[in-house]
């Protein structure tokens, strides 16, 4: 289904070999923010009191168009059952992630966490 930030490209998943996670990726549209702080900041380092600097700051966080992946473990719970559990404290947390292309050219790229998710294992009869 096409949403803001999906294409409603079908995506795919992918169980580890060892059965412990879960990786599943879709192709999104991209997705900016950019957050200015309220205020200023004053007397960075270099300013000796004489001419103080005063400046604005924002910051940019952005997921690239193309595929992100999710990703999450799963358990075993009683006989037949399968549980999603996170590697953080809360049991059903997984992580968000985008491949940047960097170095000269793009020619190298690194997996770079961009969220976090939550997830419950649905059945086909619609039982959670």
């Amino acid at each position: 289904e096409e949403t803001a930030f999906t294409t409603g490209t079908g995506g795919q998943w992918l169980l580890s070999p060892n059965g412990r996670t879960v990786r599943i990726s879709l192709d999104c549209t991209g997705f900016v923010r950019t957050i200015k702080t309220k205020g200023t900041i004053q007397k960075v380092f270099w300013s000796d009191g004489e001419n103080e600097v005063t400046s604005k700051t924002s910051t940019e966080y952005s997921i690239p168009q193309g595929l992100i992946y999710a990703e999450i473990g799963v358990g075993y719970g009683r006989p037949g059952e399968l549980l999603m559990v996170g590697s953080d404290t809360s049991t059903d947390l997984g992580i968000l992630t985008v491949e940047r292309q960097m170095g000269l050219l793009g020619v190298s790229s690194k997996m770079e966490i961009c969220g976090k998710l939550s997830g419950r294992m649905m059945l086909e009869d619609g039982e959670q």
